[in-house]
């Protein structure tokens, strides 16, 4: 087994080793390999805050055995004295100064207060190009039938004022009409029907559509050409990250360059491996 195999199997768990921490913190243990535990709050921080509504039992329960199998590796690794070896050894230094450092900047820069609504549509109004739309999209709404015939019937109702009020009472809570909140591409779509959406004109309604599902009658609700800009109400999230993001940066540069000042830094370029410059590489050919 090579060094970076054998680091690989050490995974989480050996630079928790590394770092001095080995899951023994207090709280409800759910999980226990030898003297090691893994908690309950230990394991709901595996999970980032925004996904955790959406993880089940099932998913925490996948998470703790993957922590059995990194813990239990992990102590055969080091029952094999694994950690002794030089090239294992860097390999955790160089992970443990990184994990370090990220935990740094995490914990540094990561609560930056949101960006003011002058600066977001400043950003808007100065970078449209980026939310152009590079091609047409729609939303739509559809009902669902089970056959043609009921499908031929509801279809010589229906009429744009009363659609949404037949898809709501054949499908109460709405769930095959998330297409009517949002604009999609071509792409984003079934094959099938896409061709019989993109196909209708505005507030048109398509004649009943059998796939794999059932037949299917289409209302299509907007369409909005390529080349116009995206609301700035659809693309607001994506900006505050993008200003989040470049705020970031600009002060953990600024911070390492204070940080550097206190430093004896010193580069030999001249031991350093590689060519000069890309000027001697070999021409082609020769």
């Amino acid at each position: 087994m090579n060094a970076m195999r054998s680091f690989r199997l050490l995974g989480t768990a050996g630079l928790c080793l590394v770092l001095g921490s080995c899951s023994r913190e207090k709280g409800d243990v759910v999980a226990k390999v030898g003297n090691a535990n893994l908690t309950r709050q230990e394991l709901e921080g595996r999970i980032p805050p925004e996904l955790s509504r959406y993880a089940t039992r099932e998913s925490y329960l996948d998470l703790t055995r993957r922590w059995i199998q990194t813990r239990i590796l992990a102590d055969e690794a080091m029952n094999r004295n694994l950690q002794k070896d030089p090239e294992i050894k860097r390999l955790l230094d160089e992970q443990r100064d990184e994990l370090l450092a990220q935990i740094l900047v995490s914990r540094t820069f990561d609560s930056l207060p949101e960006p003011a609504d002058g600066d977001i549509r400043h950003y808007f109004e100065a970078h449209q190009e980026e939310f152009l739309r590079r091609e047409s999209e729609v939303s739509f709404m559809q009902i669902r039938l089970p056959d043609q015939a009921n499908a031929m019937a509801l279809r010589g109702r229906l009429t744009p004022s009363n659609f949404a009020e037949e898809a709501a009472r054949l499908d109460p809570d709405q769930a095959r009409n998330p297409q009517a909140t949002r604009l999609f591409r071509r792409g984003e779509l079934p094959a099938g029907v896409a061709d019989a959406v993109f196909a209708l004109k505005d507030g048109e309604i398509s004649a009943p559509v059998q796939d794999a599902d059932g037949w299917h009658i289409y209302h299509l609700l907007s369409r909005a050409a390529a080349g116009t800009v995206r609301p700035l109400t659809t693309v607001q999230d994506a900006i505050v990250l993008r200003l989040r993001e470049d705020e970031r940066r600009k002060r953990l540069q600024n911070w390492v360059a204070e940080l550097r000042r206190n430093r004896k830094i010193q580069i030999w370029e001249e031991r350093l491996p590689g060519n000069p410059t890309f000027d001697t590489l070999p021409k082609h050919g020769k």
